[in-house]
């Protein structure tokens, strides 16, 4: 569900110029309340099934790899029914 490219610049947040809070989410922007919904879909070794967090946030494989730019296009948020992220209207991109 990633696109970048090896020589893309890392990235520790979504582009806030594609994406937005969806109005239904209630806990803030910072975190995503122990959903894990991408993290599980993909089998993600990081993830503390203990306490829902990732292990890696904000390391260099976070900001390199999807996840410190998740989400990009409206496909990967219907890919992982990403109850937080929408995209800004009319911009799709990738």
């Amino acid at each position: 569900m990633s696109a970048q490219a090896f020589t893309d610049q890392p990235m520790t947040s979504p582009d806030l110029t594609k994406v937005r809070v969806a109005q239904s989410w209630t806990t803030g922007q910072q975190d995503c309340a122990m959903c894990g919904r991408c993290c599980n879909k993909i089998g993600c070794p990081f993830m503390d099934k203990t306490t829902m967090r990732c292990a890696s946030y904000n390391s260099v494989f976070w900001r390199y790899f999807n996840c410190g730019r998740y989400p990009e296009t409206q496909k990967q948020i219907a890919y992982y029914d990403c109850p937080k992220w929408e995209m800004i209207q009319g911009l799709d991109h990738k």
